[in-house]
């Protein structure tokens, strides 16, 4: 009988894994930033509830 041997070699290719998970971080980071600048908006627009309330805002 003939027997046949396949190897398989599987290459990780980490220097991409890690790019690619670099830019996911960087993309997050600006993704928190711009929803701080939104909360942060957001608690501006909040706090001038007051001056719309009262006489003075009539």
């Amino acid at each position: 009988m003939y027997s046949e041997v396949v190897i398989i070699t599987k290459v990780l290719d980490v220097a991409g894994i890690q790019n690619g998970i670099e830019k996911t971080l960087k993309s997050l980071k600006n993704k928190q930033k711009e929803i701080d600048a939104i909360e942060t908006a957001v608690q501006g627009i909040l706090a001038l509830e007051d001056a719309f309330k009262g006489k003075s805002a009539d």
